[in-house]
């Protein structure tokens, strides 16, 4: 499945990593910095619990273009993002499923300018900072990673 993960920090790193590690085609999408940094040493994690590190390569990109084809987005971005992220999404129609994963108490109306047919919300079940070149994260036992319909029906 080739997946692009719109967002480079905690949460876009580690499902890159581990979306990369399960044998998935994988392109992470970074600005900057963080993409000079991604496309030298990777991505490198830290499990708060463990301490264990772990360094992934992936593609890195850094756009989205109307002529991507990607099977699905994930898409990480911080809620004050997500505003600018939005019409990027929407004027690529070759991507089927857009799955945003983020923290949204403002419920579904953010997303009426997508075509409801490939949104899919979810929750992340994770959290974290990024130290330089390092994120540190923690997964949340107690709340599963979890995906919705748009419209609240359960598939």
């Amino acid at each position: 499945m080739d997946i692009l993960v719109y967002g480079a920090g905690v949460i876009g790193s580690v499902y890159a990593a581990r979306l990369q590690e399960a044998g998935q085609n994988v392109s992470l999408l970074a600005r900057g910095q963080r993409a000079v940094s991604l496309r030298t040493h990777g991505i490198q994690l830290e499990d708060a619990s463990t301490g264990r590190r772990t360094t992934t390569q992936v593609s890195v990109v850094e756009d989205l273009v109307p002529t991507d084809k990607y099977d699905v987005v994930l898409v990480t971005v911080r809620l004050d993002q997500l505003h600018s992220v939005l019409p990027i999404l929407d004027a690529n129609r070759r991507v089927p499923t857009l799955l945003f994963m983020l923290n949204n108490p403002a419920g579904m109306r953010q997303f009426e300018q997508l075509d409801p047919q490939r949104v899919v919300p979810g929750f992340p079940a994770l959290g974290g900072v990024r130290e330089g070149d390092v994120v540190h994260y923690i997964t949340l036992r107690q709340v599963p990673t979890m995906l919705g319909e748009a419209d609240g029906r359960v598939t």
